[in-house]
Formats: C-alpha cells, sequence, structure tokens
C-alpha cells in the first residue's frame, strides 16, 4: 500500500471508507523509563517542527473537598516560566509559557518546538518536573490568572454558570451549584503547603506520559529525554495522596439563576461507560446519531415534529481511553410555557423512540463514518499537535495501541450494538439535571420555573 500523508487519508475516506482510513498506522515507540515515566516517539516527516506534551496523572479529583481548583491552580503555577524558580524556555517557546488544561483526572501541558530546539524544549518539561515552582509571590500571580479564567470563560457567557454546575456535580461530587465568587474564594483558600503536598504526591515520573511527535530521529530523541528525565523520581509513598472521598450521591436535581441567559434551559448528564469499555465505540457512533450533522435525530423530534423546544444539543463526547465513566451531556430549550419536567420527557421519549424505531443499518454506517473522519482530521491532519495530545490521553491508561484499532472498533459497531447501548444508558433517568432560569425571570416570578 502506497504511504498517504495525512490530508490524503482523510480526503480518500469519504470514497474508500475503511481501506483508507485503517490502513494509515501509527508507527510509535513506547518506553517506560526505570523511574516510571512512560514515553511514546512518533517521528513524522511533515514539518520540521515536534509536537510535545506532558500529561499528568492529576485533576480535579485530587482537590480537596472544601477547595476545589488547587489543581488547576498548581497548573497555572507549573506552566508560567514568571512563576517558576528556574526554567526560561531557552527561547524556543513562541508563547513565553506552557499552555496546559486541567481535567477530572489529567493534567496536560502542549507545545511546539522547531527540530533544532528539541534538547531545549525537552529540558523545560523536565524541569517541570523537578523543581516546586512555587513560591507565596508566584501565589498570588497564578490565584489571579485561575480567577480570570473563570470570570471570563465561564461566567462572561450565557449558561456558563449550569455548564460548571453540571461539572461539579457529577465529576467533583459537589452538592449545589458555585458562583463567581465562591470560585475565586475557594481558589485563594489554597495555602503554600498544599500546593506542595499536590506537586510532590503528582508531579513526578511515575505518575506522568511524555510525547514527541513530529521531526526528529527516535533514537537521538530518547538519548535526549533519558538524559534530562532520568534523575527525576517516584513519588514516595510517604508523600503520596490519599483517596479523594466519595461526592454525594447522585441523582441530582439542582436550578440556577443566570442574570446573562434570556430563555429558560435544561442541562442534563447521562452516566455511560468509560473510553476503555467495549461499549463506548457505539456510544460514540450513538451520539453521532443524535446530535450530529446531518442527522441530529434528537434535535428532529422535539424541535421539528413535537415543536416543545426551540433547540437540543450535546457538546462533544469523550474520547477512547479515558478511563472514567463519561458523562453524554445534553441541553434542551423549552419553548415558551413548556414546563421544564415536561421537556425533559420530551427528550427522553425521543431518545427512546430513536433507538427503537427510526434507526437503520444505513444511518449507522453513515454516522461510523462520520466518526472515523473526525478522528482522523483529529490526529492526523492537524499537524502534530492533536495526535500528540491524543496519545497522551491514552498512555495514561496504557491504551496507545487504540491510537490504530480505534477505527476498526468503529467499524464493528452494528444497529443492535447502537440500540442496545441507547437502552442501557440513556433509558434511565439523567444524574444530574440543572434547570437554568433567567434571572429577570426569577425575580418577577414570571413563567413555568
Amino acid at each position: 500500500m502506497a504511504t498517504l500523508t495525512p490530508a490524503q487519508v482523510v480526503a480518500q475516506s469519504t470514497l474508500t471508507k475503511w481501506q483508507a482510513t485503517a490502513g494509515y498506522q501509527v508507527e510509535y515507540r513506547d518506553t517506560v523509563l526505570g523511574n516510571g515515566l512512560r514515553v511514546v516517539v512518533v517521528p513524522q516527516d511533515f514539518a520540521p517542527m515536534v509536537a510535545i506534551t506532558l500529561m499528568l496523572r492529576v485533576g480535579s479529583r485530587d482537590d480537596p473537598r472544601d477547595r476545589p481548583g488547587m489543581a488547576h491552580l498548581l497548573e497555572h503555577l507549573a506552566g508560567d516560566p514568571s512563576l517558576a524558580t528556574r526554567r526560561s524556555f531557552g527561547g524556543w517557546a513562541p508563547a513565553g509559557f506552557l499552555p496546559g488544561f486541567t481535567g477530572f483526572g489529567l493534567t496536560g501541558f502542549s507545545a511546539r518546538t522547531p527540530t533544532a530546539n528539541l534538547e531545549a524544549a525537552i529540558a523545560d518539561f523536565a524541569d517541570l518536573l523537578q523543581h516546586e515552582h512555587i513560591a507565596e509571590m508566584g501565589i498570588d500571580i497564578g490565584v489571579r490568572g485561575a480567577v480570570a479564567e473563570h470570570r471570563q470563560g465561564i461566567f462572561s457567557q450565557a449558561y456558563g454558570l449550569s455548564s460548571l454546575c453540571l461539572w461539579d456535580i457529577y465529576w467533583r461530587g459537589l452538592n449545589h451549584c458555585r458562583d463567581a465568587d465562591e470560585v475565586e474564594a475557594q481558589i485563594r483558600a489554597a495555602t503554600l503547603d498544599d500546593l506542595r503536598q499536590l506537586f510532590r504526591a503528582r508531579y513526578r515520573a511515575d505518575q506522568a506520559v511524555l510525547v514527541l511527535v513530529g521531526k526528529l530521529e527516535a533514537a537521538r530523541a530518547m538519548q535526549l529525554i533519558k538524559r534530562h528525565f532520568t534523575s527525576i523520581t517516584a513519588a514516595p509513598p510517604s508523600e503520596r495522596l490519599p483517596p479523594a472521598p466519595e461526592g454525594i450521591r447522585l441523582p441530582v436535581r439542582v436550578k440556577v439563576s443566570d442574570r446573562l441567559a434570556t430563555v429558560a434551559r435544561i442541562d442534563l448528564a447521562f452516566r455511560t461507560s468509560s473510553g476503555v469499555s467495549p461499549d463506548f465505540p457505539a456510544l460514540v457512533v450513538l451520539h453521532e446519531l443524535f446530535f450530529g450533522a446531518p442527522s441530529a435525530l434528537v434535535s428532529h423530534l422535539p424541535v421539528d415534529e413535537w415543536r416543545i423546544a426551540s433547540r437540543v444539543a450535546s457538546v462533544d463526547f469523550g474520547f477512547p481511553g479515558f478511563a472514567y465513566p463519561a458523562s453524554m451531556d445534553v441541553s434542551i430549550t423549552p419553548v415558551h410555557a413548556t414546563p421544564p419536567d415536561s421537556a425533559e420527557r420530551a427528550l427522553q421519549r425521543a431518545f427512546g423512540e430513536i433507538v427503537e424505531s427510526r434507526l437503520t443499518n444505513e444511518s449507522v454506517e453513515s454516522a461510523k463514518l462520520r466518526v472515523a473522519r473526525k478522528f482522523m482530521e483529529e490526529t492526523r491532519a492537524r499537524g502534530p499537535d492533536g495526535l500528540a495530545y491524543f496519545l497522551g490521553i491514552l498512555a495514561m491508561d496504557q491504551q496507545v495501541t487504540r491510537i490504530n484499532h480505534w477505527m476498526l472498533d468503529v467499524e464493528a459497531v452494528t444497529l443492535a450494538d447502537v440500540q442496545r447501548v441507547g437502552r442501557q444508558y440513556l433509558g434511565s433517568q439523567p444524574q444530574v439535571v440543572v434547570e437554568t432560569i433567567p434571572a429577570r425571570s426569577a425575580a418577577s416570578g414570571g413563567g413555568p420555573w
């Protein structure tokens, strides 16, 4: 088979379907160093750049119950060289800091570097794990950055509060919805000792995965990685964090008042499977059938046929390799004067009707192809960054082989599989329901809320 560029693979997948997409294999080197650091190296020849991703097994699940946001704050402190004790990024990082994210059980840092600057970049990523980049002055600066990110990214947009609330209850196990002032107060409550304990327990070699994708020689890259990472030790048992306390018992229903919302909305989180479950490929296909263009079957019934909602939507649904039960989050905007419980019942009625009578073999095959194309675009056609990020997620749970097997897992999904997971995971009540009330409606007492 001729070697295809990533763009050619995606372009041809509409013509040759799985033959082209499944035939494009990622050649990688997967190694675990003596200190527990997992390293995945992928040589590619498409650009003179290397994408680097460092994943750490730390996230909001590690936050103290009364101080959520500490892992997010630590990410800001670790990724900003102005707060670090030693790092300068050696002129190779154009952004001047390591862009990061904090999830439920993962924290990640990613950057690109010219191949010529690879050793400087590797040294800086290693330095991130070797030094406690935490000082009293740095905490205040990091707090301001984390707080600003919440206020600008969540609380400055309509329904941002409901999205945070859904996350807090489902993932963090909190029993209420936090407003901007409470989020800020909890982030500011983190002490220097708290942050150092979290750093020492989680920013360690045995809690990390390093991925390099791009223009490089695998042997040379491994030599540089060993040079700079071998001295980093695993976390001593005495410094490891205790298990996180159990959260509240689900299901939970809450109401929030949103001053930026113009109409009422209901957000629901349905508990599904983990990304390593055999059910997960069928769930991804189901989500594409329900909410992906052009079918969007769930939007069609409540909006077009029953006319009880003006909009039904869902965010992107998980990814293979994630080890925690994903939530399928759905929002429904009822039309005027439709009670929220009626809209919620209509949504679940739509789930049932679609699963039982509106799916066909043809629609499932079409959805599988769209899932395949999205996966190929994310991991092959957008440069080395998407592939490095995705491999980092997979490697955290020793699922690297799925980078090449995921397409075959999707190909194996049948109509019966989709119907089975639909009944199993969406046939029961949602785990979290957040009813958003426009603030002016709540103040006047108007509407069905």
